[in-house]
Protein backbone atom coordinates (compact mmCIF):
# COMPACT_ATOMS: atom_id res chain seq x y z
CA UNK A 1 0.00 0.00 0.00
CA UNK A 2 2.74 2.50 0.80
CA UNK A 3 4.19 1.92 -2.48
CA UNK A 4 1.33 2.37 -4.44
CA UNK A 5 0.87 5.67 -2.47
CA UNK A 6 4.90 6.54 -3.31
CA UNK A 7 3.99 5.93 -7.17
CA UNK A 8 0.73 8.05 -6.88
CA UNK A 9 2.59 11.08 -5.71
CA UNK A 10 5.63 10.13 -8.00
CA UNK A 11 2.89 10.01 -11.08
CA UNK A 12 0.93 13.35 -10.04
CA UNK A 13 4.28 15.41 -9.67
CA UNK A 14 5.03 14.29 -12.82
CA UNK A 15 1.85 14.93 -14.14
CA UNK A 16 1.65 18.67 -12.33
CA UNK A 17 5.64 19.15 -14.14
CA UNK A 18 4.47 18.44 -17.53
CA UNK A 19 1.13 20.60 -17.60
CA UNK A 20 3.68 23.61 -16.05
CA UNK A 21 6.04 22.91 -19.27
CA UNK A 22 3.18 22.72 -21.31
CA UNK A 23 1.88 25.82 -19.75
CA UNK A 24 5.15 27.74 -20.01
CA UNK A 25 4.93 28.27 -23.80
CA UNK A 26 1.15 28.96 -24.11
CA UNK A 27 1.79 32.87 -23.75
CA UNK A 28 4.08 32.76 -26.56
CA UNK A 29 1.31 33.51 -29.11
CA UNK A 30 1.87 35.43 -31.86
CA UNK A 31 -0.92 38.43 -32.11
CA UNK A 32 -2.33 40.55 -35.03
CA UNK A 33 -4.44 43.27 -35.52
CA UNK A 34 -6.27 45.23 -38.26
CA UNK A 35 -3.89 48.07 -39.29
CA UNK A 36 -1.57 47.23 -36.40
CA UNK A 37 2.41 47.60 -36.79
CA UNK A 38 4.97 45.32 -35.70
CA UNK A 39 6.31 48.02 -33.13
CA UNK A 40 3.22 49.21 -31.50
CA UNK A 41 2.37 45.13 -31.35
CA UNK A 42 5.72 44.68 -29.55
CA UNK A 43 5.35 47.28 -27.03
CA UNK A 44 1.86 46.52 -26.22
CA UNK A 45 2.75 43.01 -25.77
CA UNK A 46 5.41 44.05 -23.91
CA UNK A 47 3.41 46.20 -21.94
CA UNK A 48 0.50 43.55 -21.13
CA UNK A 49 3.85 41.36 -19.99
CA UNK A 50 5.03 43.63 -17.25
CA UNK A 51 1.09 44.23 -15.96
CA UNK A 52 0.65 40.11 -15.81
CA UNK A 53 4.38 40.15 -14.31
CA UNK A 54 3.45 42.63 -11.50
CA UNK A 55 0.23 40.99 -10.57
CA UNK A 56 1.32 37.12 -10.44
CA UNK A 57 4.59 38.58 -8.75
CA UNK A 58 1.98 39.31 -5.55
CA UNK A 59 0.46 35.72 -5.91
CA UNK A 60 4.22 33.60 -6.04
CA UNK A 61 4.71 35.64 -2.81
CA UNK A 62 1.55 34.89 -1.25
CA UNK A 63 2.31 31.19 -2.29
CA UNK A 64 5.69 31.27 -0.64
CA UNK A 65 4.44 32.74 2.51
CA UNK A 66 2.07 30.20 2.95
CA UNK A 67 4.10 27.26 2.61
CA UNK A 68 6.65 28.43 4.64
CA UNK A 69 3.98 28.97 7.71
CA UNK A 70 2.99 25.56 6.74
CA UNK A 71 5.95 23.55 7.84
CA UNK A 72 8.82 25.31 5.29
CA UNK A 73 9.66 25.60 1.76
CA UNK A 74 12.82 23.38 0.49
CA UNK A 75 15.52 25.35 -2.45
CA UNK A 76 13.34 24.60 -5.63
CA UNK A 77 15.75 21.95 -6.48
CA UNK A 78 13.44 19.23 -5.90
CA UNK A 79 9.71 21.41 -5.20
CA UNK A 80 6.91 19.34 -3.55
CA UNK A 81 3.68 18.76 -5.34
CA UNK A 82 2.12 22.10 -4.13
CA UNK A 83 4.82 24.04 -5.28
CA UNK A 84 3.99 22.98 -8.42
CA UNK A 85 0.53 23.54 -8.61
CA UNK A 86 1.39 27.33 -7.31
CA UNK A 87 3.97 27.29 -9.91
CA UNK A 88 1.28 25.99 -12.47
CA UNK A 89 -1.49 28.11 -11.32
CA UNK A 90 0.51 31.23 -11.66
CA UNK A 91 1.95 31.12 -14.41
CA UNK A 92 -1.75 30.13 -15.81
CA UNK A 93 -2.83 33.33 -14.56
CA UNK A 94 0.02 35.02 -16.31
CA UNK A 95 -0.83 33.94 -19.33
CA UNK A 96 -4.47 34.63 -19.09
CA UNK A 97 -3.86 38.13 -17.98
CA UNK A 98 -1.70 38.59 -20.72
CA UNK A 99 -4.04 37.41 -23.30
CA UNK A 100 -6.63 39.47 -21.28
CA UNK A 101 -5.14 42.40 -21.92
CA UNK A 102 -4.01 41.53 -25.29
CA UNK A 103 -7.44 40.97 -26.61
CA UNK A 104 -9.10 44.22 -24.55
CA UNK A 105 -6.40 46.32 -27.24
CA UNK A 106 -7.85 44.97 -30.26
CA UNK A 107 -5.55 41.92 -30.98
CA UNK A 108 -6.13 38.44 -31.57
CA UNK A 109 -4.21 35.22 -31.27
CA UNK A 110 -3.03 33.31 -34.46
CA UNK A 111 -1.10 30.87 -32.82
Amino acid sequence: MRQRSKFLALGAVAAVAVLTACSSTSHQAVWTKNNGNPDQRDRDQRGCEAYAKSQTKVDSGIDQDRAVMGGGTNSGLNPTLNENINAYSTQKRYDNLVNSCMTDLGYRAVK
